[in-house]
């Protein structure tokens, strides 16, 4: 038999994830009658012979059949219009959502198991195959092995048993299925009814543009990468008072437990973001675009913040595609309109609007698995990967987009009933965002809106004058952050004017390294070259410093209590030349000089060791 060879790799890979007595069921239920039905079928015709005689054919001629019939779209619709509804919804499942339970996890008795059969002396799950009407699909055992029990006829068998298809021939079958979900998620202009506690509204309020440049210097001043690993991991108390200093909008502000969830992951990117001083010179929003190309080139280590939870020994995986992929994301997104989060997640997943996570899932030999707690880690399966892991990285994704200011979300409180990390009540603190809009500010990045339309009410030019006479900064604008910030250096004096003085600049300075790194902050909070006076003034201070400078070629000794040592270093003309007289009985000698000194002494009767 000729296999062509636009059908040799799906019947390779039929061959390969089938066995014969698999392939058989298929066979004999519907593959064969479809040659009889349609033996006039011009790609049917070297079958008809085959279909006629009762005996089973070769694997091979059987996985060529079916690939024949599936790639045939006429024939594909004919063999699914004859499938029975459950059979139909099964296969469907399959086709657009991935591999499904072949056992519902609520069976527990054999007569309740409808879609797989076994031999009655069956033990383990490997050992089941598909019933008839369901012999289309292909039969898997996910469960790694250390974890199969023997079973007895009286508990639930083969839950570890899923149906699937194998890539080339879910892609056949999805040529002539309809996908059970629209590929646009949901979305409405109207505000969406809220639910019984009311929803938690986070918006922007376009506060990013005024605030970043001023709030970048403050953050990588305070905080640290190697505390920032995943959200909610950053100190509370220090992340509070920049929330409260630059008046960052959050989404949940009221409840201690998650009062910090917006502001946390836009603290992360601007520690792994340039440095103040690369930045100072852009605008807020050129300085948003830094961050938001860095998310979409996956200059961020998204992965390890987002999935932080998840183990997978570094397999090969698809997050730079992902994070391409976050224009096109957005595009979904209408001005004005809420969207859907849940319906958006589907329709990525179902349509492979982004690439999956994986490129094929964790092996069995890669032992990844999901780390909720010590007792609880689900293996990564098809499962795990639709309910936990593929929602968190694009809920994280749409997250750090609001921290950005590019979206503002309608959410509840975060609760994840099936997927709930240690000592948390959640999988991913962006679990409970139900909806999402975009702003000004991503409509701008998009190129969709023109940057004017954000009315930012202060200039963010020189936000701090320094006067080229008096030691005095004015503050323009009334942002209070500017004032928080320059009231550590500087007192107010009236209004928007601050005065510098040693004694308030140095406060809570011990050391001249803590005088240098203070000065080091505030040239990076100006920005600007200083003028000369201010210049002068930072020179007086490190100037002062050190009063007491420690003689590194010079020895102190203190003489011991004896009348006739203390007369020779007063009369000896060789001592004297060689040491200083000090208070208290204390002699002076350098260095250089200390061998000559103990040699006179030992001349004299005085020993030193």
């Amino acid at each position: 038999m000729i296999i062509h060879d636009d059908l040799s790799a799906l019947v390779q890979e039929i061959c390969d994830f089938y066995t014969h007595a698999e392939l058989s069921l298929a066979y004999s239920e519907y593959l064969r009658g479809q040659v009889l039905i349609h033996s006039s079928h011009k790609a049917l015709k070297e079958f008809k012979d085959i279909a006629r005689s009762s005996d089973i054919p070769e694997k091979i001629i059987i996985a060529n059949l079916y690939a024949t019939i599936v790639k045939h779209d006429d024939l594909a619709s004919t063999l699914i219009d004859y499938l029975h509804d459950p059979v139909f919804e099964t296969l469907q499942y399959v086709v657009w959502r991935g591999p499904c339970h072949a056992v519902k996890s609520s069976a527990q008795q054999i007569t309740e198991i409808e879609k797989i059969q076994y031999s009655e002396d069956s033990v383990l799950p490997s050992m089941a195959f598909p019933k008839q009407e369901y012999a289309l699909l292909a039969l898997d055992e996910l469960t790694p092995p250390i974890m199969r029990r023997v079973q007895t006829s009286k508990v639930s068998r083969f839950q570890n048993v899923w149906f699937y298809l194998p890539p080339l021939l879910r892609n056949a079958f999805r040529e002539v299925m309809e996908s059970p979900i629209s590929k646009y998620p949901k979305s409405t202009e109207e505000f969406p009814v809220p639910p019984k506690g009311g929803w938690h509204l986070y918006e922007s309020q376009h506060r990013l543009p005024e605030i970043i440049r001023d709030l970048i210097p403050r953050v990588q001043q305070d905080f640290y990468i190697e505390e920032c690993t995943f959200p909610g991991s950053l100190q509370r108390k220090k992340t509070k008072s920049l929330i409260s200093m630059f008046s960052l909008p959050e989404l949940y502000p009221d409840n201690r437990e998650f009062d910090t969830i917006s502001t946390n992951p836009l603290i992360w990117m601007i520690l792994h973001g340039p440095s103040s001083e690369a930045l100072y010179k852009s605008s807020g929003m050129d300085i948003i675009r830094v961050y938001f190309e860095m998310l979409v080139k996956h200059n961020l280590p998204i992965k390890d913040y987002v999935l932080h939870f998840v183990y997978d020994n570094d397999v090969k995986n698809n997050v730079s595609a992902i994070c391409a992929g976050i224009p096109q994301l957005l595009e979904f997104c209408t001005k004005g309109s809420w969207i859907d989060i849940e319906s958006l997640i589907d329709a990525i997943m179902i349509h492979e609007i982004l690439p999956p996570l994986y490129p094929e899932l964790p092996s069995r030999e890669d032992a990844g698995f999901i780390n909720l707690s010590t007792y609880d880690k689900p293996p990564i399966d098809p499962m795990t990967y639709r309910e936990a892991i593929y929602p968190s990285i694009i809920r994280g994704i749409l997250g750090l987009l609001g921290s950005l200011g590019i979206l503002d979300f309608l959410s509840i409180i975060p609760n994840n009933h099936h997927y709930q990390l240690k000592g948390l009540k959640y999988l991913s603190p962006w679990d409970c965002i139900i909806h999402a809009k975009i702003t000004d500010i991503g409509l701008i990045l998009l190129g969709k809106q023109d940057e004017e339309v954000i009315n930012i009410p202060e200039t963010q030019d020189d936000p701090f004058l320094l006067d080229q006479e008096r030691l005095i900064i004015t503050v323009r604008g009334n942002a209070a952050h500017r004032q928080l910030a320059i009231s550590q250096y500087a007192m107010r004096v009236g209004g928007q004017f601050f005065q510098v003085d040693p004694t308030v600049f140095t406060k809570g300075c011990r050391t001249v390294k803590d005088i240098q790194n203070k000065i080091t902050q505030f040239r990076s909070l100006i920005g600007n070259e200083l003028p000369d006076n201010w210049e002068q003034f930072f020179h007086d201070l490190i100037d002062k410093s050190n009063a007491l400078i420690p003689e590194p070629t010079s020895i102190v000794f203190k003489l011991k209590d004896h009348p006739d040592l203390t007369r020779l270093f007063a009369i000896d003309p060789e001592l004297k030349l060689l040491t200083k007289r000090a208070e208290g009985f204390r002699i002076i000698i350098n260095k250089a000089d200390l061998n000559r000194v103990k040699a006179r002494l030992g001349d004299l009767g005085f020993f030193i060791e």
